[in-house]
């Protein structure tokens, strides 16, 4: 199956290929994404394209595992091409390929870390050191925080000759509805709402039934695929975990305004600000901005939200009980820490879902949407907010704002709230949409001053 911008990514490394000169396209994103898929895919698109993926490692030792996958060792002695340097100019003397060779360096932060050597030898060989041979060269990698920290210090004057920083996006949630024909939709939203567009963590969830069932065999069980997944996760991506999981467990449990911050971890606000900084640029946070907010309404100003929904689930859920998950069995940690507040937890990516799917025109109501936002406020939010390719006029007024009450019954009090949240962010929407699964209570009217209201379900 094609992931989002597969197409893009493609013709991108067709066009390097075809530019004269020899060049570097840096290609990155997440693991479980496919990115090793589309690499392997090229080995049969261009006949003298070559693949290496890096481990931890010497230099010594990654330069012998290096030699056998790109010139292998057939009539070659243990001594011989043991150098990043030797290897390139094997590479470069070979007749057997004409034209632009690609060469693929899979994990390729791990060739960095050890020391330089790797680095200037590649620079060597795009300097035609080695010969006149032209390369494009791929490097690519799962660790964002290797891509927004020390990369461009890492490849000093190489990072000159890089042609493209091209990043793998996640599935969206219509993406992950057609990987599998055997799950309903709203099987798939519980998988999606746990681990976002990622296909791999998908595939393994499918021999679990329920979302319980996901949750206790992937998240709380020793051998389940994200037990230690917070944890581990920031220790791999950045220095200092400790300070930056307590932020991500603040975020997590609803404290989302740099002040909340500051009051209850304890760090000054100057560096919080830093470490929120650098959890952006590894898309594990993302700064909320209210549409149409201004000064004086009742909108809240710099809230933060965690983006990867696996370590959302784990800093609100597990990270706090890891001891208690120690000394009790799963299922009884999960009817005590997680089930009473699962359903509260899924209306927000009840509202991710939602916003997909008006934005790629799915809801009949918002068929000329073209970018949805949100409102975040003090006594309430509109979560999503759709906008047409005009701006959504004065006040709002061509927007479609969506509410969610995805498992509760609609009630009167209900619509009242939302009719008083419009009314504080100042916005007069032409339609208002309520999705939910569970419909509205018999006799409640359904009635906005001003807007069209519909109630509708996404998950049928």
């Amino acid at each position: 199956m094609e992931f989002p911008g597969m197409l893009r990514i493609l013709k991108t490394i067709e066009t390097a290929k075809e530019k004269s000169g020899s060049g570097i396209l840096v290609f990155y994103g997440e693991q479980g994404l496919g990115k090793t898929s589309l690499l392997l895919s090229l080995l049969n698109k261009y006949p003298y394209a070559k693949y290496y993926q890096a481990v931890p490692a010497s230099s010594v030792q990654q330069a012998l595992f290096m030699r056998e996958a790109l010139i292998g060792s057939k009539g070659l002695k243990r001594s011989e091409y043991t150098t990043y340097d030797a290897i390139f100019e094997k590479l470069s003397k070979d007749h057997h390929m004409d034209g632009r060779q690609v060469l693929i360096f899979d994990e390729f932060d791990y060739l960095l870390k050890a020391d330089d050597t790797f680095m200037n030898s590649l620079i060597g060989l795009l300097s035609g050191t080695y010969g006149q041979r032209e390369y494009l060269v791929i490097l690519c990698t799962s660790s964002l925080g290797f891509v927004a920290g020390t990369m461009s210090k890492k490849m000093g004057r190489a990072a000159l000759m890089i042609q493209g920083l091209l990043k793998m996006k996640e599935f969206g949630f219509e993406d992950m509805v057609n990987m599998s024909d055997k799950l309903s939709k709203t099987e798939v939203f519980y998988r999606y709402a746990l681990m976002g567009g990622r296909p791999f963590p998908f595939q393994v969830s499918m021999k679990y039934e329920s979302m319980r069932d996901i949750i206790i065999g992937m998240f709380l069980r020793r051998d389940g695929l994200f037990y230690d997944y917070g944890i581990k996760y920031i220790s791999e991506q950045l220095r200092e975990p400790g300070v930056y999981a307590t932020i991500l467990y603040l975020i997590a449990n609803g404290n989302t305004k740099l002040n909340d911050l500051y009051a209850l971890s304890g760090f000054s606000r100057a560096k919080i600000s830093v470490y929120l900084k650098n959890l952006i640029e590894l898309d594990l946070v993302e700064k909320v901005y209210s549409f149409g907010a201004s000064p004086r309404d009742d909108s809240l100003k710099g809230v933060y939200r965690i983006s990867n929904p696996m370590v959302n689930f784990w800093f609100r859920f597990l990270y706090e009980n890891r001891s208690r998950l120690d000394v009790m069995d799963e299922e009884t940690f999960f009817d005590k820490y997680i089930m009473n507040d699962l359903s509260e937890y899924l209306e927000f990516y009840y509202g991710l879902v939602a916003s997909q799917l008006m934005t790629a025109g799915k809801v009949s109501a918002a068929a000329d949407i073209r970018k949805c936002s949100e409102w975040v406020g003090k006594t309430g939010d509109i979560p999503v907010i759709g906008i047409p390719a005009d701006g959504g006029g004065r006040k709002g007024s061509e927007t479609v704002c969506a509410f969610m009450s995805r498992a509760k019954k609609i009630d009167a009090d209900y619509i009242e709230n939302c009719a008083l949240i419009l009314k504080k962010a100042s916005l007069k929407p032409r339609t208002v949409i309520i999705f939910s699964e569970a419909g509205v209570e018999e006799g409640v009217e359904i009635k906005i001053t001003h807007s069209n209201v519909l109630v509708t379900g996404i998950l049928n």
